[in-house]
């Protein structure tokens, strides 16, 4: 199974994607803010991250760019 983390504050679009994407063969873990979507993209391993831009606090750039430094990806 593909493994992928979506990064949104939007509660209820995780959801959706979520009940959408496990039917067709991925583990989908979702995370609610930035610092929270970092340690988990860092910690774990996933074949993709969906990352929603306009996060509060650190935007979705910021994230991706703390991401990047942080893992060898």
């Amino acid at each position: 199974m593909k493994k992928l983390l979506i990064i949104d504050d939007d509660r209820k679009l995780c959801g959706l994607l979520s009940e959408y994407l496990e039917p067709e063969g991925f583990t989908v873990e979702a995370v609610h803010d930035g610092k929270q979507g970092i340690t988990t993209a860092c910690d774990r391993d996933f074949d993709l991250i969906i990352l929603d831009v306009m996060l509060p606090g650190d935007n979705g750039f910021e994230v991706l760019r703390q991401i990047r430094t942080k893992k060898d990806t």
